[in-house]
């Protein structure tokens, strides 16, 4: 169960990333968006990794 929630953290952490960057590259690119928005999707998940090993230290 516990490594199920660690993920699911994972999941939602990307997903707020995700949508930051969504709107920086609307602001900036607004004809190219979505296809910088999917380029940015595996960056994003390894940033909320990186967050959760630096806020789950033991």
């Amino acid at each position: 169960m516990q490594e199920i929630l660690h993920k699911l953290e994972v999941l939602i952490i990307a997903s707020y990333i995700i949508e930051m960057g969504k709107l920086v590259f609307e602001a900036f690119a607004h004809e190219k968006a979505g296809i910088l928005t999917v380029a940015f999707i595996p960056l994003a998940l390894a940033i909320s990794m990186a967050i959760r090993r630096l806020l789950h230290r033991d």
